[in-house]
């Protein structure tokens, strides 16, 4: 944004015209504090800090294992040398710069070492900047999960889910959140979401007939009738073709909701 200062200089009794000048800035809020960066001012040239370089790459290369599955999670990499990294990537943040990945890898480095509660604040405060990064809402919404946060994590995967909606990382575990908090019917649709990707999952086939047939048990419907008994048909034969061992169980709840009366 450029603001415009505009500077009325008088001298003796004859008006001089006013000088205005507009100047680069923008605003950045981190938490509850809002900066004034104005472009360019107080520019400081720092000469690259080994360290830190060798730091970041190993970070890069931690990301990868965790992206391709090399490392299946945080806590198989937890046997690295996170006290020098964790200390580099702490002299690497600056408030007046963007430092989101800086912020993102410190909060690994605290959640491989089973810190928890500053990952999430560590990977909360990377979201100032950092929103249109998918690991960083899958590594909090983990984070807050692990310390039993479980309005926080529903609020992340929420706007997870909106930005990304047929994401399966955020699909199920919001659903199986809503489904803690009571909220039966998004809970069923939330998973109904999940299951267009991931048809295999038969825990979540089971889930899914179970809540439609909970909603429609306490007298409403999580889409409409004719749709609830389509997905709930759906949902039982891939439980039954995948071997599940609740198979009567699901059965049961078919016949209930093929012979409900309203």
């Amino acid at each position: 944004m450029n603001l415009p200062v505009s500077v009325d200089r008088t001298h003796s009794a004859v008006a001089m015209t006013p000088i205005t000048r507009f100047v680069a800035m923008r605003m950045r809020q981190r938490g509850v504090e809002t900066r004034l960066i104005i472009e360019g001012a107080d520019v400081v040239t720092r000469k690259p800090d080994p360290a830190l370089l060798k730091a970041v790459a190993r970070a890069h290369g931690w990301f990868q294992e965790l992206c391709t599955g090399r490392a299946p999670s945080l806590a198989a990499l937890a046997a690295r040398d996170w006290v020098k990294a964790e200390a580099a990537f702490k002299e690497a943040i600056d408030p007046d710069t963007d430092s989101t990945a800086a912020l993102a890898y410190l909060a690994a480095t605290f959640a491989a070492a089973g810190r928890d509660l500053q990952a999430a604040g560590a990977w909360q405060t990377a979201l100032v900047d950092g929103t249109e990064f998918v690991e960083i809402y899958d590594w909090l919404a983990g984070a807050l999960l692990r310390n039993h946060s479980l309005g926080e994590a529903r609020s992340i995967l929420e706007e997870a889910v909106g930005k990304w909606p047929n994401d399966v990382r955020f699909t199920k575990p919001l659903a199986m959140l809503y489904a803690v908090f009571g909220s039966g019917r998004e809970a069923a649709r939330t998973l109904e979401r999940y299951l267009e990707t991931r048809a295999d999952d038969r825990v979540a086939c089971y889930m899914a007939v179970q809540w439609i047939y909970l909603v429609h048990a306490a007298g409403a419907y999580v889409q409409n009738r004719p749709d609830d008994l389509e997905a709930a048909h759906t949902y039982a034969n891939a439980y039954e073709k995948a071997r599940g061992p609740q198979t009567a169980l699901v059965r049961q709840w078919l016949t209930f909701l093929d012979n409900e009366k309203r």
